[in-house]
């Protein structure tokens, strides 16, 4: 007679497998749910070049009080053009709805190789108190941010 015997496993046994599962098939956002997102900002009609502009998924976009996903980011050029990545080698952000944050504010090395503050140039409404808001949808989009310093002006339409 062949006979195999089945013993049970202990629960935190089966907790253990069942998490191992979850780690292995992946959470969050896949490359699948990325689109590619470029544009341009202007600051007063001239182009605003080294600006970073922030997409960052809104809190709906959230599960369980954390992010479904990564922010993405771009540097404006001399232009003031920028694309989106989501990763150094991954270029876009994930699909759905962003706040979007556009800031100034940055560090370089100066000749003797100490690291330099770059002091903001836009106010708070543009990136800390932010409420622009935008819909990554899949394939490629543009946006482009007009931005005023005019104290008529709100943020970006």
């Amino acid at each position: 007679m062949n006979r195999t015997a089945s013993l049970p496993l202990p629960p935190l046994a089966v907790a253990l497998l069942v998490l191992v599962a979850l780690l292995a098939a992946g959470c969050g956002g896949s490359d699948g749910d990325l689109a590619t997102v470029r544009g341009t900002v202007t600051l007063d009609g001239e182009p605003l070049a080294g600006a970073r502009v922030e997409f960052d998924p809104v809190p709906e976009a959230k599960v369980r009080g954390k992010s479904t996903g990564s922010a993405s980011c771009g540097i404006t050029d001399s232009r003031g053009r920028y694309t989106l990545q989501y990763t150094p080698e991954q270029e876009g952000a994930l699909v759905g709805k962003h706040v979007v944050r556009i800031t100034t504010r940055s560090m370089t090395v100066d000749a003797d190789g100490k690291e330099v503050l770059v002091p903001e140039r836009l106010p708070p409404k543009f990136h800390l108190d932010s409420d622009v808001t935008r819909d990554v949808t899949p394939g490629s989009n543009t946006f482009d941010f007009p931005l005023s310093l005019e104290a008529s002006s709100d943020a970006p339409q």
